[in-house]
C-alpha cells in the first residue's frame, strides 16, 4: 500500500536534514536502511557500493534476512557490472523493475529466491556510485510510487556520497604521502661489508625505495583515476589520460627494477604448487603470442604429466624469454623445449627457449644479463634492457639457473629450476 503523500514528504524532509550531518560513507548507507526502508515496510533491501575504479558492486548495508544483527551483513557478495538485475541496472544507469524475477534470466539468487525486484542506481554526474535494491516474494509488488520515492532518495544520497568518496580518496593519498615524508626524515641505515649485511642492506634499500617512490606514484594514479571517473571537462580528458598512461607505464618499469634489485620482494609469498605441465606451458605461450605476434612450438622430452615447482615465478621468466625470442627471431618463431633433469642432488625442470634469429655476437654474450644493457642490433627493440636481468635474478632466487647456451646459428637460453615429482 502506498504511503500517503504527506508521509512521503515528511520522510524526505527528515532524511534530507539528517544526511547533511553524516560524514561517514557507511553511516549514510545505513541511514537509508534505518530511516527510509524500514518506514516503507519493505521485507528486504540491500544497498551496494561501486568503488572508484572497480567493476564490482559490493554489499555495504542491508535490511531483512541479510542483516541478522547490528550492521552485520550475512555472507556479503560482489556483483560484476552487467550481471544480475543489480549489475544490469548499474551498467545501463537506469531503474529496473522486474515483476517476476524467477522468470528473468538475469536474476541472481542471493539469500533466497523472490519474485519482484527493484534496482535504483545512486548516480552523480552520470557516474554510478551504488544501487538501492529490494526484492519481495509477491509478483508485481513494486509500483510507480516506489520508483519515484526511491529515486528521490538515491538522488539526495548521491550528492553527499560523492563528496565523501572524493574526500576519502584525497585523504588516503595525502596520508600515504605524509608517511613517505616522515620516512625520508629518518636516518639512512649504514651497512657493513659482510655479504649477509650487504644482502640485508639491499633488501632494506629496495623496501624503502618501493615505499618512497611507489606511494607518490600510486597517488598520481589514484588522483588521475578520480578525475577521469568524475567526468573531467572535455579539454582535460586527453592530458589526464596521458598522465595516467605514463604513470601506469612508470609503475611497471619501477616494479621490474625492484624485482631485479631484490627478487625477494616479489617472491616472499609465492610457494611451490602442482601443475599439469603441458596445459601450464600452453597458457604461457597463448599469453605471449597474444601480445607479441609469432609462433611457438613446444617440444617435451619424457616429462611427467604433473609436477611441483614454483610455477608463478617460472611463468614470469618464460614470458620474458619467449617474448624476446619472438622479437629477435628472424621469422617471428621460437621453440620451447622442456625436459626433466638432475639438479642440486634432486630433480629439476630444464626449459630451453630457442629462436630462429642470427644468434648473439660473442662480444655481447657477457653483457646481455646486465641491467639496462641495450647494444647492437640484438637489443634494438621497444624494451628497456631490464627483461633478461629480471629473469636471471628471479631464476637465482629460485635456486635455479638461467644461462645463454653457446650456439652460432640461433639464440638458446636455458632455465633450470628445482622441481618435485608427484608421488604415484
Amino acid at each position: 500500500m502506498a504511503l500517503p503523500p504527506e508521509q512521503q514528504l515528511t520522510l524526505i524532509a527528515d532524511f534530507a536534514a539528517e544526511i547533511l550531518n553524516q560524514n561517514d560513507l557507511d553511516d549514510i548507507l545505513w541511514l537509508i536502511i534505518d530511516r527510509i526502508i524500514k518506514a516503507l515496510d519493505l521485507e528486504d533491501c540491500i544497498i551496494y557500493l561501486l568503488p572508484i575504479g572497480s567493476d564490482h558492486l559490493i554489499q555495504r548495508a542491508a535490511f531483512g534476512p541479510k542483516n541478522p544483527i547490528g550492521r552485520e551483513i550475512s555472507n556479503p557478495i560482489a556483483i560484476p557490472l552487467g550481471k544480475g538485475i543489480v549489475g544490469t541496472a548499474a551498467l545501463l544507469k537506469k531503474v529496473l523493475v522486474v515483476e517476476d524475477a524467477t522468470q528473468d534470466a538475469r536474476y541472481l539468487v542471493d539469500d533466497q529466491p523472490r519474485c519482484s525486484e527493484i534496482s535504483v542506481p545512486i548516480m552523480f554526474e552520470d557516474r554510478v556510485l551504488g544501487i538501492i535494491d529490494s526484492e519481495h516474494p509477491d509478483p508485481a509488488y513494486f509500483k510507480d510510487w516506489h520508483v519515484q520515492f526511491l529515486s528521490t532518495v538515491a538522488n539526495m544520497t548521491a550528492v553527499r556520497l560523492s563528496e565523501i568518496l572524493r574526500q576519502e580518496k584525497v585523504t588516503e593519498a595525502q596520508t600515504a604521502l605524509q608517511s613517505v615524508s616522515l620516512a625520508n626524515q629518518a636516518k639512512s641505515p649504514t651497512f657493513s661489508s659482510d655479504q649477509d649485511a650487504q644482502d640485508t642492506g639491499r633488501q632494506a634499500f629496495v623496501s624503502r625505495l618501493s615505499h618512497e617512490v611507489k606511494t607518490p606514484l600510486n597517488a598520481i594514479l589514484g588522483m588521475s583515476d578520480l578525475l577521469l571517473e568524475e567526468n573531467a571537462a572535455q579539454e582535460m580528458i586527453e592530458p589526464l589520460t596521458i598522465i595516467q598512461q605514463a604513470a601506469y607505464g612508470l609503475n611497471v618499469t619501477l616494479t621490474n627494477l625492484l624485482i631485479s634489485l631484490s627478487p625477494q620482494v616479489a617472491l616472499e609469498t609465492i610457494a611451490d604448487d602442482t601443475y599439469a605441465l603441458m596445459p601450464y606451458l600452453q597458457a604461457i605461450i597463448d599469453e605471449t603470442t597474444a601480445t607479441q605476434p609469432g609462433q611457438i612450438l613446444i617440444e617435451a622430452q619424457e616429462v611427467p604429466a604433473k609436477i611441483t615447482f614454483r610455477g608463478e615465478v617460472v611463468q614470469e621468466i618464460l614470458g620474458i624469454l619467449l617474448s624476446n625470442a619472438l622479437i629477435h627471431g628472424g621469422q617471428n618463431a621460437a621453440t620451447l623445449r622442456v625436459a626433466l633433469t638432475h639438479w642440486q642432488d634432486d630433480f629439476g625442470l630444464c626449459f630451453r627457449v630457442v629462436d630462429t634469429g642470427p644468434g648473439i655476437p660473442p662480444a655481447l654474450r657477457e653483457k646481455i644479463f646486465e641491467l639496462f644493457y641495450q647494444g647492437g642490433d640484438f637489443s634494438a627493440s621497444p624494451g628497456k634492457g631490464m627483461g633478461l636481468a629480471i629473469a636471471k635474478a628471479l631464476s637465482e632466487r629460485l635456486n635455479g639457473r638461467l644461462a645463454l647456451i653457446e650456439n652460432d646459428r640461433s639464440t638458446c637460453f636455458e632455465l633450470i629450476v628445482p622441481a618435485r615429482l608427484i608421488a604415484r
